[in-house]
């Protein structure tokens, strides 16, 4: 049985790998077009932070310690 998120699929074995991509496309909209994406902030900062404490947590399992020491 796999862990919740994971997709027995050889091209996407992880569903949220994307976010930043997204996330990254959403900011690069704005720089080149202006468009007010204040709809997507909420996204955005979930993805980041999202990523940011799955790695926290994954080098706290992996090497005992907080990533930033």
């Amino acid at each position: 049985e796999l862990d919740p998120g994971v997709e027995d699929n050889d091209f996407v074995n992880y569903e949220y790998v994307h976010q930043l991509d997204f996330a990254f496309m959403i900011l690069q909209n704005y720089q080149y077009s202006g468009q007010d994406i204040s709809t997507y902030m909420a996204f955005i900062e979930s993805a980041v932070r999202f990523f940011d404490e799955h790695y926290q947590y994954r080098h706290l399992q992996q090497t005992g310690k907080k990533l930033d020491e």
